[in-house]
């Protein structure tokens, strides 16, 4: 897969109709930052202030789709903590929402 921003936020999208994100009223993709860096130290972030949200994705560590799938809900969750207050970036409420979507989504928490 090429990644680019624009497939980034197709991901995006499509995660947030799903459970439990869609109860989490996130902000539409169009609201939210997609940036493709090249980093190996990291699959990608998430950048989360009271003015902008930035997620970034590593072309060196996310090449198939479900890699990108579930970098895209592990940095959502970061969204919903911060969202709720957290600023820990692994916290209690990341920890909860993070063990929401592994359920729902069948992700593995331990490599999540």
């Amino acid at each position: 897969m090429h990644l680019t921003p624009e497939i980034m936020a197709a991901a995006y999208e499509f995660l947030r109709a799903l459970p439990p994100f869609r109860r989490w009223k996130l902000p539409y993709g169009d609201a939210v930052e997609f940036h493709v860096i090249r980093t190996t130290d990291r699959y990608g972030d998430c950048d989360v202030d009271a003015d902008s949200i930035r997620i970034r994705a590593s072309t060196s560590k996310v090449s198939h789709t479900d890699t990108l799938v579930r970098l895209m809900a592990h940095e959502m969750c970061h969204i919903r903590a911060f969202r709720q207050g957290e600023s820990s970036e692994h916290g209690r409420l990341w920890r909860v929402a993070a063990a929401k979507v592994c359920k729902e989504h069948g992700f593995d928490p331990k490599e999540f």
